[in-house]
């Protein structure tokens, strides 16, 4: 009779086992592909250069000038993009998953006539934030990321969808006089030594500092023109 009973309770041990790896690889699995998510029409229309801008002519305080050649395209791509996130199974236990999903972005060009170490290239990305122990959470922001000499120098969030943001990766200079020149509600990154770059949402780039943030006197290029295509 005892032994009957000893039996059945290891049947109902391994029952229970069984049931939370069956749980366990239902809440985190190995895998996830979430489809594909897109650019909002507001972002699309907050990229710069999208108007048929050829050269941005920039002058520094002895009135050298500085051109970009604008290289920017109306395509706007959707590319496959893997990563990895963490999925909390318990409170002391946690699992990483592989994410996969297909996310729009568009990129533009500015390519400098000197040998001055200052292109940039510019994205509007659409990225997705998820929480992996409750995929139905699933944030989506658009931004447009600056590199400089592919090194990321700020960003700009654009839109935000089923999501609220602490703060954001850019802060607005209500005035700045640059090389004599006033400028009104421009953009800067909140990080230190990013470079120094003053964006304004119409513009595009407005002010650049030569030495990208170093400890030298900052020496700034700002924006005289526009030269579109005919």
């Amino acid at each position: 009779m005892m032994r009957k009973r000893k039996i059945n309770y290891l049947a109902i041990f391994f029952n229970f086992l069984a049931l939370i790896n069956f749980s366990c690889k239902e809440k985190c699995p190995k895998e996830v592909e979430l489809g594909d998510f897109y650019l909002s029409e507001k972002s699309k229309n907050m990229f710069p250069y999208q108007s048929g801008e050829e050269k941005l002519i920039f002058k520094d305080s002895l009135n050298n000038i500085l051109t970009f050649q604008v290289k920017s395209s109306n395509e706007v791509y959707l590319s496959q993009s893997n990563w990895s996130e963490r999925c909390i199974l318990n409170d002391s236990v946690t699992k990483e998953i592989d994410v996969k999903a297909k996310k729009e972005w568009q990129n533009v060009l500015l390519e400098p006539d000197s040998l001055i170490n200052s292109s940039f290239n510019i994205f509007l990305k659409q990225e997705v934030d998820i929480d992996a122990s409750d995929l139905d959470e699933i944030k989506e922001i658009d931004g447009i990321n600056i590199y400089r000499s592919n090194v990321g120098q700020m960003a700009i969030i654009t839109d935000v969808k089923n999501a609220i943001l602490d703060e954001l990766p850019s802060e607005k200079v209500e005035h700045i006089k640059i090389n004599g020149k006033n400028f009104y509600n421009v953009l800067r990154s909140r990080k230190m030594n990013s470079g120094d770059i003053y964006y304004d949402n119409e513009k595009g780039i407005i002010a650049i500092d030569e030495h990208l943030g170093n400890f030298e006197k900052a020496k700034y290029w700002v924006l005289d023109s526009i030269v579109y295509k005919n």
